[in-house]
């Protein structure tokens, strides 16, 4: 059984691709380094991302590879290892109509995903500060908060994931990314007020 893992990170996962095309290593299983089982596995370590994406977008076009960003966005159990396999196809020019279905079908789930959020989400003004909280099925806070940066660029603003605990925060047109938010606060201006405070002061949330 081939078991790989890496900082859970995109960069980190095209790192991963990288080697496992280059090697023509076929994972079954692929584990992030904060949560590793009792067994031996391979670490991958982050490597020289623009040449890797130039090397990917060579092999499998720059639409595809999008795809592939918006698929590692599923939170479907080991959905690198099936992203993976989907690659390995595409590259030796072969075709799975059933691994190309589920392909097309994740991606398409993120995406409208992504589209109603954008479309929908509500936020309500906290002492001077937007806030909206979320609870996607899938991990798209980044999209989202790209979105929002270019929708509400002048705005200080907070999307929080209350699934995934994290939140971005829209400063001086500038996302800063917080993890761990997962204290608990009665209300909406509390949760705001204290998020704030731990930022000005460079405190860790937790």
């Amino acid at each position: 059984m081939k078991l790989l893992a890496y900082d859970g990170s995109f960069s980190g996962f095209i790192s991963l691709i990288y080697f496992c095309i280059t090697k023509g290593i076929k994972p079954d299983y692929i584990f992030k380094f904060n949560n590793l089982p009792g067994l031996p596995v391979i670490k991958i370590k982050n490597l020289n991302i623009p040449l890797i994406t130039k090397y990917l977008t060579s092999k499998l076009g720059k639409d595809e590879l999008q795809n592939i960003y918006y698929a590692y966005l599923s939170e479907i159990e080991n959905i690198e290892s099936f992203i993976i396999s989907y690659i390995f196809y595409r590259i030796n020019n072969g075709y799975n109509s059933k691994i190309n279905m589920m392909f097309q079908k994740i991606v398409k789930n993120v995406l409208y995903e992504i589209s109603d959020l954008s479309t929908n989400l509500i936020f309500s003004k906290v002492n001077n500060i937007l806030f909206a909280k979320i609870k996607p099925y899938n991990n798209v806070i980044f999209p989202l908060s790209n979105y929002f940066s270019r929708k509400l660029p002048r705005e200080t603003w907070i999307i929080y994931d209350v699934m995934r605990s994290s939140a971005i925060l829209h400063l001086n047109r500038k996302n800063l990314m917080l993890n761990n938010v997962n204290f608990k606060i009665e209300t909406k201006s509390d949760f705001v007020t204290h998020l704030w405070e731990n930022i000005i002061r460079g405190k860790k949330i937790s």
